[in-house]
């Protein structure tokens, strides 16, 4: 919960100083009406264990909320959609990944500090300022949270990062120079991670809706590494996965004419 008031209040105060007018609604209301509304979800579910009926559609009503506000209204209803199901899937995958010391904080600070670059790089200003204040509310909680954990996130910090993920996603334009492209490269290995595991249990006939131990992260600890080997591995394949982000973004070789 202390990462979603903490990017709430300083979303609402960094906005309010820097910017006015549609900009300032355009990402307040998502990131502050969506994300506390999920992160109050979490946190009802961390204490009373909501059913999953209601949780998704919770999700799925604060994703719609969000490409209310940050898509184009002329928007394809197709692109609206695919927009929506890819914020309620970075909710849960978040939430899935949060299962060791340290991970899901780790993977919000450098993913947040890799965008927040990359935004400053093409001038997008909201954007860059989201990832910013995404970064710093991940590491205040990271300090806490790194192994030996002293607090751990909960549902109410795990949802609010992957909205707060899915809306700068969706936010940011479609293309490779801080849009679409360029979330889902950084975004990389948790996505996979749980889009892998997922689909493997439901191949195998499993229950995949319920809580489980298969994940590739959770094999590495199952193995015998430590919690801190594996964010170290997760944070190595975090930065060359900003290498090729940014690179995207910037070719390093120029263009020939034909």
């Amino acid at each position: 919960m202390g990462i979603a008031v903490s990017t709430v209040v300083s979303t609402l105060l960094a906005f309010g100083l820097l910017t006015q007018g549609p900009t300032y609604w355009k990402w307040v209301m998502p990131i502050c009406g969506g994300g506390a509304f999920l992160a109050f979800l979490g946190w009802l579910d961390d204490c009373y264990s909501l059913r999953s009926s209601v949780r998704f559609a919770a999700h799925f009503l604060a994703a719609g909320w969000a490409v209310y506000w940050l898509m184009p209204p002329d928007s394809p209803l197709y692109l609206k959609t695919v927009a929506t199901i890819g914020i309620v899937w970075a909710v849960n995958f978040f939430n899935f990944m949060d299962g060791i010391d340290g991970l899901a904080g780790l993977e919000a600070v450098s993913v947040a500090t890799a965008g927040w670059y990359i935004c400053t790089s093409h001038r997008l200003f909201e954007p860059q300022l989201v990832s910013l204040i995404i970064a710093s509310s991940a590491l205040g909680f990271l300090f806490w949270n790194w192994p030996p954990a002293k607090i751990f996130m909960g549902d109410s910090g795990s949802g609010f990062l992957g909205y707060g993920f899915g809306c700068l996603s969706i936010g940011s334009g479609w293309g490779w120079k801080g849009g679409f492209g360029t979330w889902a490269i950084l975004l990389f290995l948790f996505w996979f991670d749980a889009s892998f595991t997922l689909f493997r249990r439901i191949l195998n006939r499993e229950r995949f809706w319920e809580a489980h131990r298969s994940h590739l992260f959770q094999k590495y600890v199952q193995s015998g590494y430590s919690h801190l080997t594996v964010d170290l591995i997760f944070l190595d394949g975090n930065t060359l996965l900003a290498l090729v982000a940014i690179f995207q973004g910037h070719p390093p070789f120029p263009k020939f004419a034909r």
